[in-house]
């Protein structure tokens, strides 16, 4: 709710607090990326997508976010890779 009304430094105070209190829980590294990747931090949003499926490596949306960053990135065959992946979960 946080970054649809462009209050981000609000949203990232909540998902770092979020994924500090649930270190076993992908879910909030993956917020917590994805709204880093939408800062235009790409280098910690993918640290925090990595961070996701380390905890859980069946968590497909990480994944499926490790590939639109790479996408973004135009590294057109590591986006493929990761969509296959996510997909085979």
């Amino acid at each position: 709710a946080y970054t649809a009304l462009k209050k981000t430094d609000d949203a990232m105070t909540v998902y770092r607090k979020a994924n500090a209190a649930h270190q076993n829980s992908p879910a909030p590294a993956l917020h917590l990326g994805l709204l880093q990747q939408l800062l235009g931090d790409e280098g910690q949003a993918e640290v925090l997508f990595a961070l996701a499926i380390e905890r859980d490596p069946t968590f497909d949306p990480a994944i499926a976010a490790q590939g639109e960053l790479a996408l973004q990135q135009g590294d057109g065959d590591r986006a493929f890779e990761r969509f296959q992946v996510a997909l085979s979960m």
